[in-house]
This record gives C-alpha cells, structure tokens and sequence, in this order.
C-alpha cells in the first residue's frame, strides 16, 4: 500500500511538472510571449563603461567623504552622467549621480555637481537601497 501510494505521487508530481513546463513564457512588461529566458538587464555603464565625469565624481567621493575608504573599491553601476551636454545655456549646475555597488542589495549613491565648464565639485555620499541617478530602476 505505500509503495503503490508513493508511485501515485510521483505520477502526480511528474504530471504537474508537465502541466508548468508546456505553459507559453510571457514577458512580465510587455506581456508578449517569449521562447527562451529573458537576458539579464544590464545597465549603461555596464555596456559601455563609466564616463569620465562618474569616475572623476567617485574620486572625488573617495578624497572628500567620510565614506571614503569604505567606498574606494566599490564599481560605478549606473550614472545619469551620459545626460551631461558640455557647454550647456543652463546657467544652473548639473547635478551628477553616480551609485556604486555595496554589500548586499545596498548601493551608495554620490551626489556631484558640474558647472558649465566641466568641473566637478562633490556634494554628498549615501547609503540606500535604490539608485538615484535613474529613479524608477537602473
């Protein structure tokens, strides 16, 4: 009787296995069905590398802030430094993110500003759980 039990719930346990892998995989954003698993996503840094201004700004982060040796080694992960237009009419400065990986699923998030002729000047450093450079997702 347990053995003949056992068999009746690995049948039951291949079947419903069955039953999850012929359903279509949907992409959760789009809702279009895909064939294969999604790539993971990969920020713009990550493609192309930091731009200079980023890298300038965790230096300056290092240098200046008192998170400096903890954050020395950390990579740049996202920057909204690609949106920066040199020579901009804006008399306003532009406010540079830079977040850099950390432990865990935390992150530092630098806060730079950029005048119109280029120079950085950092402003602050902190911990959290987003990124600040691109609201909404990196």
């Amino acid at each position: 009787m347990g053995l003949a039990f056992g068999a009746l719930l690995m049948s039951g346990a291949a079947q419903a296995q069955d039953k999850v892998s012929d359903e279509p995989l949907i992409h959760k954003k789009s809702g279009d069905m895909v064939t294969g698993q999604d790539p993971a996503s990969e920020t713009r840094v990550q493609r192309e590398g930091a731009p200079p201004l980023a890298k300038q700004c965790h230096e300056l982060a290092v240098e200046e802030s008192d998170e400096g040796d903890e954050i020395a080694d950390n990579s740049i992960i996202e920057t909204n430094a690609f949106d920066y237009e040199e020579n901009s009419d804006s008399d306003e400065p532009f406010t540079l993110r830079v977040d850099l990986l950390a432990s865990g699923n935390a992150m530092y998030n630098l806060t730079c500003e950029v005048d119109n002729e280029g120079n950085v000047t950092f402003k602050d450093a902190e911990m959290s759980s987003t990124a600040k450079s691109h609201p909404g997702g990196a």
